[in-house]
């Protein structure tokens, strides 16, 4: 789970633990390559959890959430220099249309981060609208997401914030899976709609990174 990043050598910082210097994703891409990674598709992750086939030991969906142009500036290249799919998760109320994007799309799978839930409005989590929206709100926010970015394949909640009531909206809306922030990897049978992830800081070694995936 990757969000925005940062070039050091143009005189740009990070401001958080979101911001990934783009040398180290280079280096992690790099990893991943040489190592003979993975990149499953979200259909293939979904079979694997349901038990309907086997993945390899070494395999990896990398993330970006947001959509924020810095994934599509410098990112997007490293991914197409080294092969390595990758998933955008969009707001699409801030994003458009991805086909205004000039990325390969067998590479890049855009996927919703809502319409427009990622603001604060609820108590709990991070605040996030999400927690007390109204069932035919949220309903048609994840329905016009999905119209924009052409897929019900997988949905990533905004702030990481979810509960029982926003995975059955998740589903009705016709999603087959959702993401969250939460530390972890995807296993057989685990509920598909709390799927959890490996969060990759700004500023981890390498060490790091290669410790978090193995």
């Amino acid at each position: 789970m990757y969000h925005f990043f940062y070039d050091e050598s143009k005189g740009k910082d990070n401001h958080d633990g979101n911001f990934t210097e783009i040398n180290n994703f280079r280096q992690q891409m790099k990893y991943l390559k040489d190592n003979n990674f993975y990149f499953p598709t979200w259909n293939e992750l979904n079979d694997y959890i349901d038990g309907k086939n086997n993945l390899p030991n070494k395999s990896v969906i990398v993330t970006a959430d947001d959509g924020n142009s810095t994934f599509f500036d410098l990112a997007y290249p490293i991914l197409k220099e080294n092969n390595i799919k990758a998933t955008s998760f969009l707001v699409t109320s801030w994003s458009g249309n991805p086909d205004k994007y000039n990325v390969d799309r067998s590479l890049i799978s855009f996927q919703s981060h809502s319409e427009n839930m990622h603001r604060g409005g609820c108590k709990g989590g991070h605040g996030g609208i999400f927690l007390c929206i109204k069932d035919e709100d949220g309903l048609k926010d994840l329905s016009d997401s999905i119209t924009t970015t052409g897929s019900n394949e997988v949905f990533c909640y905004p702030f990481g914030d979810y509960d029982n009531h926003d995975e059955n909206l998740i589903s009705k809306a016709g999603f087959k899976m959702a993401v969250t922030t939460k530390y972890g990897k995807a296993k057989p049978g685990i509920n598909k709609f709390t799927m959890p992830r490996i969060r990759v800081s700004g500023g981890e070694s390498l060490e790091s990174f290669i410790d978090s995936i193995n």
